[in-house]
């Protein structure tokens, strides 16, 4: 099992094991900090925006290893998140770096450690509580220890802040300076795990990182940002009056962004050469799964890695636990290798992970709809089904007796399949369980028989339309993991016609993924 998972943690990126488009996006990162001199040292803080596991680190790491003109130095945020302010976390870690490195430098640091303490939280016990404002930025002012007290009384009681902040910028200036002369490199400094951070202090360290720490030109930052969570703090902060494009603007001289699409048939066929022999996946329908993930908007990478993970593992539990008698039905449906049975799993493993409250819903799909015909008062107002010629309560509908799991089965519900009013039934079965409970109205579409006299293709003509129809209105729910995951199986079952080998029960499959994950 160890060869086939995927592995989250950042790892060393090439052509061959690039699934998500990372490498080319480090490529040309990396090409346009190793041949853009000039520009750079006037424009000396980027951003790499990009979601939380879409693989920032792995880019930062690929630039690491690969440049040749810059000296790297790596900042992870999160670690120092409970100190008092993340702008002297990294000041401290920048000079601690040099100073290891390189001891000449230790006079120079200690003039620069003493300026900070007019600016920056010295330490991270403070006994004296104050806050200053510089440029519009919180500053918490304190002394790490009785050693320092005086000598930093001394400095803030003696030294104006606009002169503090001037003092700073010229020392730190200097040290960067004078280091990445004795180097014959510039400096590039890799702010990560923000995602991990508090949203206010890392507004708090991007506004330190512009005003106080990129005065040199031997420096480059280069931050990796989720820019929804940083912008919703940005709003909430300014309360609109200032965008958060325009801050973002305000901050990073240039902006680089993850890629948001990626080559699913790629994606997708690795992950099927990972639980199947190579011979058995040479019919295989790669773009299906990989429809279903874009069309689930389920396409972050690290999220697809940990449902693949949770796909190979169920597998391998179901095959070692499979001696015993009453296993065997699912050492049968883990072997399965269709690929609507493998798109059933991942999406119940999804909601599992990810939407419980949604996944423990599931079999309770009749008391979803009973909660709602509670509120009707008028009978006349309830909605029905049809699934032949007649027309059915929905309350009613549900309660029919051979309504069980002999109908919950996800089967093929091609047109030509839905002329089976058998089939219709299990059809219906299925939109109730993943239907979304947040529209107004309960949308179901007509499946009625065939009349003698209708022609075929007006049957199957009005079927469509009926179906069509239901898309449209389902897609009005809010709840779009359900919604775009009915929308997506009936459009490829109804208007592409896509096969399954064998009818899968789903309350079956609901029960494994409960009782194996």
């Amino acid at each position: 099992m160890e060869e086939r998972v995927y592995h989250n943690k950042p790892y060393e990126l090439n052509k061959d094991n690039d699934l998500f488009g990372t490498y080319y996006k480090a490529e040309a990162i990396l090409n346009v900090l190793d041949n853009t001199n000039s520009y750079l040292e006037s424009n000396n803080i980027i951003a790499l925006y990009g979601a939380w596991g879409s693989g920032k680190t792995s880019v930062m790491d690929h630039i690491n290893r690969e440049t040749k003109k810059y000296k790297c130095i790596i900042f992870e945020a999160w670690r120092y998140e409970n100190d008092v302010d993340l702008a002297l976390s990294l000041f401290e870690l920048i000079a601690d770096k040099i100073e290891i490195e390189d001891s000449t430098f230790i006079k120079v640091i200690k003039e620069v450690k003493l300026s900070a303490k007019t600016l920056f939280c010295f330490g991270k016990n403070l006994i004296l509580n104050a806050e200053a404002s510089v440029f519009g930025i919180k500053l918490s002012l304190g002394k790490s220890g009785k050693d320092s007290i005086n000598e930093m009384h001394d400095s803030v009681s003696k030294t104006s802040y606009y002169s503090a902040v001037n003092k700073f910028n010229s020392a730190f200036k200097k040290l960067l300076e004078n280091y990445s002369e004795k180097l014959d490199k510039k400096i590039l400094i890799f702010v990560d795990d923000l995602d991990r951070c508090e949203p206010s202090k890392v507004l708090d360290l991007l506004s330190a990182i512009k005003h106080f720490f990129s005065e040199s030109k031997k420096v480059v930052y280069f931050c990796a940002i989720d820019k929804n969570a940083v912008s919703q703090s940005i709003n909430v902060r300014y309360n609109k009056v200032i965008t958060a494009e325009e801050y973002l603007e305000k901050i990073f001289d240039i902006s680089f962004s993850m890629p948001e699409e990626c080559n699913m048939h790629t994606v997708v066929k690795d992950f099927y050469s990972r639980i199947y022999e190579e011979k058995d996946i040479k019919d295989i329908n790669f773009n299906l799964l990989g429809d279903f993930l874009k069309d689930i908007n389920f396409t972050n990478p690290r999220k697809i890695k940990k449902i693949f993970n949770k796909f190979i593992l169920l597998k391998d539990l179901c095959n070692s636990i499979g001696k015993n008698r009453e296993m065997q039905k699912s050492v049968e449906y883990m072997n399965r290798k269709d690929e609507f049975y493998v798109i059933l799993v991942l999406y119940l493993i999804i909601l599992f992970e990810f939407y419980k409250p949604i996944f423990n819903e599931l079999l309770e799909f009749k008391s979803k709809f009973n909660r709602r015909f509670d509120k009707i008062t008028d009978i006349n107002k309830m909605p029905f089904i049809r699934v032949d010629n007649g027309t059915t309560p929905l309350d009613s509908f549900l309660n029919i007796d051979f309504l069980d799991q002999r109908l919950m089965e996800l089967d093929n519900f091609g047109i030509n399949d839905l002329k089976d009013v058998r089939i219709r039934y299990k059809f219906i079965c299925f939109i109730l369980i993943f239907y979304p409970n947040d529209l107004e109205k309960i949308y179901i579409p007509n499946l009625i028989n065939k009349k003698e006299s209708m022609p075929l293709d007006e049957y199957e003509n009005n079927m469509i339309r009926n179906i069509m129809f239901f898309n449209n209105d389902i897609k009005k729910s809010n709840i779009e993991i359900l919604s775009n995951f009915v929308v997506f199986v009936t459009s490829k079952m109804v208007f592409v016609n896509e096969k399954i080998n064998k009818s899968i029960n789903i309350k079956e499959i609901i029960d494994m993924v409960k009782m194996y994950l």
